[in-house]
């Protein structure tokens, strides 16, 4: 299979931002990706292009509404006053709202709601899940990633 170089690295960079391993490329486009536990998701390259385009980027990693003029971005000021762990779960709670909505607001594809998840997500892991929260956690972040598939094939 040929990939040109820039799709592999871009490959490479989506399996870093999912805290996944890239594992190489399998039949009909498909980059074939490794999860913390071991398992090999097959995941077609245009949902990963489509996951990383710079619009949509902003819209999810950083959007403007969060970025108030000489202000912290809004998740550092919930941090400010609520403490980290609370604002971790507050994170993992919003995930399962994307994900439970996604595709179904008007004018937020399904694909970018599943891609809010998985940013709220990521900011908890890196922020510390505590305890009691980690099956929680590894349910949503495994039906994030079954999400990203279901609802990038419909791109």
């Amino acid at each position: 299979m040929n990939f040109d170089n820039d799709i592999l690295v871009t490959a490479k960079t989506w399996c870093d931002d999912m805290n996944m391993e890239f594992e190489g490329v399998g039949e009909n486009n498909v980059l074939l990706v490794k999860d913390a536990r071991g398992r090999i998701w097959h995941v077609p390259s245009y949902i990963i292009e489509q996951s990383i385009k710079k619009d949509d980027k902003e819209q999810i990693n950083h959007p403007s509404h969060y970025n108030k003029e000489g202000r912290k971005e809004c998740i550092d000021e919930m941090v400010d006053i609520y403490g980290v762990e609370d604002t971790v779960i507050w994170c993992i709670i919003t995930a399962k709202k994307y994900l439970y909505r996604a595709g179904e607001k008007e004018g937020n594809s399904a694909l970018q709601d599943v891609l809010k998840s998985k940013w709220y997500l990521k900011w908890a892991f890196t922020h510390g899940v505590p305890v009691r929260y980690i099956s929680k956690f590894e349910e949503l972040w495994e039906q994030t990633l079954n999400a990203l598939v279901t609802f990038g094939n419909e791109i």
